[in-house]
């Protein structure tokens, strides 16, 4: 969990973890995606996409292996659509696709080529596995190229599922992007979320400049009458601050012209100064 991705790193890793979700989504012998995120694990994995069974399985069939190996390779399809590129980050999940191809035909006689032949035999199954085969040369070349032919068909419908549904793709995506972690529901929610024609795009787009226009109109009519009102209290306390501006200029002036005061002394008035 210490490392941090690059911001095209972290967008790679998203469209990577919701192309094998939504690969598995779209299947129908496929397990029910349970989680999704972006964020690094100490194991080295930049993220990953788990699925979980409803109930428990102990018998897989031909057309669930093909699903599993179909989800295995949605990251690297999601990848060659969204960016025309490739990268390291499919390396386990090719991996894993090429194990359960090449178990299908030389184990499981999953193949109309060899039937239910055995090609390989596996010792010390619950050490490990070693594996050998037990066919010559030219039969092991041949059942590589099964294994390329099906690893291959199902890459290409991963490919296909993913361009069918590539709204959903950009849509789960930016969402995984801004909150790196996604549970099962969340994913299912915006997957089945019908998706917009483009005549409800430009009726929802209409509605919004119109209840856009509404809400300035709104905003200047509030406006006018701040202003009206505005006007309306100030031009009389204009009046009255004019007025009485006037008044003391009036009082100062008359407070100036006084020079001289009358003292009555019961005889006569005497004007004297008066020292201001």
């Amino acid at each position: 969990k210490n490392r941090v991705l690059s911001n095209k790193e972290k967008l790679i890793v998203s469209y990577h973890e919701i192309g094998h979700a939504l690969v598995a989504a779209k299947q129908t012998e496929s397990a029910p995606v349970h989680k999704i995120t972006i964020i690094p694990r100490t194991s080295g994995a930049l993220g990953y996409t788990m699925q979980v069974d409803d109930n428990e399985h102990y018998l897989m069939s031909k057309e669930e292996l093909e699903n599993k190996i179909a989800t295995f390779t949605g990251g690297r399809a999601a990848e060659e659509l969204i960016f025309h590129s490739v990268t390291t980050g499919a390396s386990n999940d090719i991996e894993q696709a090429t194990k359960i191809a090449r178990a299908m035909i030389s184990r499981y006689g999953m193949s109309d080529d060899f039937d239910m032949v055995a090609m390989e035999s596996v010792s010390n199954q619950y050490l490990g596995g070693d594996s050998s085969l037990a066919c010559s040369f030219e039969t092991q070349t041949l059942l590589d190229k099964k294994v390329v032919e099906l690893v291959k068909r199902q890459h290409e419908k991963a490919f296909q599922i993913l361009q069918d549904n590539i709204s959903k793709l950009h849509e789960l995506a930016k969402y995984l992007y801004e909150h790196e972690t996604i549970t099962g529901d969340e994913f299912m929610k915006i997957l089945e979320a019908p998706e917009e024609t483009p005549a409800a795009t430009l009726a929802r787009t209409t509605q919004s400049e119109a209840a856009l226009g509404e809400q300035n109109q709104s905003r200047f009519q509030m406006l006018r009458f701040l202003v009206e009102v505005y006007v309306v209290l100030m031009i009389p306390a204009v009046i009255l601050h004019m007025a009485l501006k006037r008044f003391s200029s009036h009082m100062i002036i008359l407070w100036q012209n006084i020079k001289y005061i009358h003292l009555v002394d019961g005889k006569k008035a005497k004007r004297i100064p008066v020292i201001e």
